[in-house]
């Protein structure tokens, strides 16, 4: 996925939140995208994502229909 193909995924999804969804993220979402730096992940997300490689590593994979 090409850079104009997630910002239209992004505007979509984003889109198409009620506005009691849009209300639960939009100051977190403001925050990241008017900080100067970039992300930094939390050790637990940092632990979710080195646990996620490995399992692909491993040949295991998952479908959003599990």
């Amino acid at each position: 996925m090409d850079i104009a193909e997630r910002k239209l995924d992004l505007f979509r999804r984003i889109d198409n939140l009620k506005g009691s969804e849009l209300e639960k993220i939009y100051q977190e979402l403001l925050s990241i995208l008017n900080t100067s730096s970039s992300y930094r992940f939390t050790k637990s997300e940092k632990e979710a994502i080195d646990q996620a490689l490995a399992t692909n590593e491993q040949g295991q994979t998952y479908t959003t229909k599990e």
